[in-house]
């Protein structure tokens, strides 16, 4: 009896390692790292703050210099990094400029991207402008993640050396070894079309690249609508290498795929 069960005990370690060895244990491996993008919901991350405390702060936020005090007080609480996130996203949802399942896509997909916690903090203030800018650079990003791309950064500051100040590039995103660079416009109206500004914004497109010392690194404006004859002429005449892609954010992400593709 004691020697069949030594058989048994040894006919069942074989088979555990039969059946997690490859590619049994690469496939394991891969449900594990599917379900961490997936695991994070809101208000469930470690010191998430309380639904009554989030409805008190989306209240404090009314006017422009409510944000800054807001987000200071929270950046000195301690919280890590994740329930930052976690709390300026309920933030907007609280607000009604995000839907729940929107909201919890962004954070699964995005948390943890370098500019994420920061560009959250800017959609949770009061500036209309403001908000549609950025939601637009998330849902990029998002989609960005989704088509299989890495998001490296959202809304980095940088010295461009031209302006008066720091400047931002709203999105960088990586395929195949190639790095594109962002600067995203969701305009709705030809009269937001700025040809002096637009072009600053392309010029610190291409010193980005110089400062850096970018080697296969694609500069792009991403406009939510078509922008104006004369627009598109100007940027195609004096910024040729600077590209121009035309959509939502999904036909933005796809048209970006295809770049990727046909370029050397």
């Amino acid at each position: 009896m004691k020697k069949n069960l030594l058989i048994s005990v040894a006919t069942l370690t074989a088979c555990i390692a039969t059946c997690f060895a490859q590619p049994s244990f690469a496939f394991v491996t891969s449900v594990i790292e599917s379900a961490k993008s997936v695991v994070l919901m809101l208000g469930k991350v470690e010191k998430a703050l309380p639904e009554a405390e989030i409805a008190k702060l989306s209240r404090q936020i009314h006017n422009a210099g409510d944000l800054p005090k807001v987000a200071t007080s929270l950046e000195r609480s301690g919280l890590p990094k994740v329930a930052l996130e976690d709390t300026y996203l309920r933030i907007t949802v609280n607000q009604g400029k995000l839907e729940k399942v929107e909201a919890e896509k962004l954070f699964g997909n995005l948390s943890g991207v370098a500019g994420f916690k920061e560009t959250l903090r800017k959609v949770a203030g009061v500036s209309e402008m403001q908000l549609k800018g950025h939601l637009q650079e998330l849902r990029i990003a998002n989609r960005a993640k989704e088509q299989g791309l890495e998001v490296v950064s959202i809304g980095q500051k940088f010295d461009d050396g031209i302006k008066q100040r720091l400047t931002d590039m709203d999105l960088i995103l990586k395929k195949d070894g190639r790095t594109f660079l962002i600067q995203s416009k969701n305009y709705e109206s030809s009269g937001s079309y700025n040809a002096i500004n637009l072009q600053g914004d392309a010029e610190s497109l291409l010193q980005y690249i110089k400062q850096n010392r970018c080697e296969n690194c694609t500069p792009i404006f991403f406009f939510t609508n078509e922008p104006p004859v004369n627009i598109r002429a100007l940027l195609t005449k004096t910024k040729p290498d600077v590209q121009i892609i035309v959509g939502d954010a999904e036909s933005q992400v796809i048209q970006l795929k295809t770049l990727a593709e046909v370029l050397p």
